[in-house]
């Protein structure tokens, strides 16, 4: 979608004033000066509303691949302990127990498994692996459980890939 500056500004009620024929495309911004005043145009696709539009949708898939992925380990016989546990260290997606102990998930969501599993960085290990500390710190005092860290990936289908020990 293109838009002319011209037009812009007209609706701006400033076409009095000469503008340039210059067209703004799609992700790109200009200025037009008319008079002493400067106006910064930008697309819709940069806009604040169309960016915050695109954060609202991106969390609400995110909490719904959470959900899948916490209904796939119940299914597995796991208890869901906590979601979106948040403490000093960083936050945990998914923390469950199963027979084996502990599991810290981290849940990933993209149109591939492979682009899911890109998006986990080695910054986003070592947050998870403090949080993960100060929960057990918290809610098992002086005890060691096993525990084990998952990534779970969700991709544009739905299907759900689950990664056991993934950073062993």
């Amino acid at each position: 979608m293109t838009f002319a500056v011209d037009q812009l500004c007209f609706d701006l009620a400033l076409a009095d004033a000469p503008v340039p024929e210059r067209r703004i495309r799609k992700g790109r911004s200009a200025t037009a000066t008319t008079g002493q005043k400067s106006f910064r145009l930008e697309s819709p696709v940069h806009s604040r509303a169309a960016r915050q539009a695109r954060g609202a949708v991106s969390y609400q898939a995110g909490l719904a691949a959470e959900d899948q992925v916490a209904r796939a380990y119940t299914r597995k016989g796991a208890d869901l302990i906590a979601e979106r546990w948040r403490g000093k260290g960083g936050e945990i997606d998914l923390v469950l127990r199963d027979r084996t102990g502990l599991i810290f998930v981290e849940v990933k969501r993209a149109r591939t498994h492979d682009a899911a599993v890109a998006r986990v960085t080695a910054q986003q290990v070592a947050r998870l692996y403090a949080a993960a500390e100060e929960y057990v710190g918290t809610t098992h005092p002086g005890q060691m459980p096993d525990m084990r860290f998952d990534v779970a990936t969700v991709d544009a289908t739905g299907e759900i890939a689950i990664r056991p020990n993934a950073f062993a």
